[in-house]
C-alpha cells in the first residue's frame, strides 16, 4: 500500500488534533502529519518548508479557528496556488453543518465538506476522491476534459466515473507516454 508523504491538519481543537492524528497514524496512509492551529499556522508551515512553498498533499481544514480562520486560510491559499502550478486537495473539516458554511467554502476550490468527527470510512472515502482529483489534475493538466478510467477500471465503474467527470481521455496511452507518471500514480494509490 502507498503512502501518501504529508497531511496537513489545521484546527484549533486540541482534542481533535489528537484524536485525527492518532487516527491518521494507525490507518498508516502518510508519512508525515503536521498539525495547525489556525489559518496563518499553517501558511507559515507552508512558507517556512523552504524558498518555494511545499504543498501538503491533503488538507483537513476547519472553519471556526482564532487569528485566521479556514475562510481566510481558503482566500489567501487560493493566491498561493496562483503562483504555482501545484494544487492540493482541502477538505473542510467541521462541526458547523450550517448550509450557509457548506456554500461558502463551494465557492473555493475544496474538494470536500466533512462533519466530525473524522472517522476512518470518512478518510477512506475522503482519499478516494483525492486519488481521483489528482488523477484527473495530473493526466488532464487541470482542466479535466481529456480522461477516462476506462483503461484502469472496471467498464461499469469507469462509465460511472466518466460520466460524473465529463473527462474522455486514454489514460492508457498517457501512462505509455509518461513512464514517471506511472510511478506517481502507484506512489498514490493506497
Amino acid at each position: 500500500m502507498g503512502r501518501l508523504k504529508r497531511l496537513l491538519l489545521v484546527d484549533d481543537d486540541e482534542t481533535s488534533n489528537f484524536l485525527n492524528e492518532f487516527l491518521i497514524k494507525e490507518m498508516d496512509i502518510v508519512e508525515e502529519v503536521y498539525i495547525a492551529t489556525n489559518g496563518q499556522e499553517a501558511l507559515d508551515f507552508i512558507h517556512e518548508q523552504n524558498e518555494t512553498p511545499q504543498y501538503p498533499e491533503v488538507i483537513f481544514l476547519d472553519i471556526n479557528m482564532p487569528v485566521m480562520d479556514g475562510f481566510e486560510f481558503l482566500e489567501e491559499f487560493e493566491k498561493l496556488q496562483q503562483k504555482s502550478e501545484q494544487r492540493v486537495p482541502i477538505y473542510v473539516l467541521t462541526s458547523s453543518n450550517y448550509f450557509k458554511d457548506f456554500e461558502r467554502a463551494k465557492a473555493f476550490s475544496v474538494t470536500g465538506y466533512i462533519i466530525k468527527p473524522l472517522t476512518e470510512k470518512k478518510i477512506r472515502e475522503a482519499l478516494e476522491e483525492t486519488l481521483l482529483w489528482l488523477l484527473k489534475y495530473f493526466w488532464c493538466g487541470g482542466n479535466f476534459k481529456d480522461f477516462s478510467f476506462e483503461q484502469v477500471l472496471p467498464r461499469p465503474v469507469a462509465h460511472s466515473f466518466q460520466s460524473s467527470l465529463n473527462c474522455p481521455f486514454d489514460f492508457a496511452s498517457k501512462a505509455r507516454a509518461s513512464p514517471s507518471a506511472r510511478i506517481h500514480y502507484h506512489h498514490i494509490a493506497y
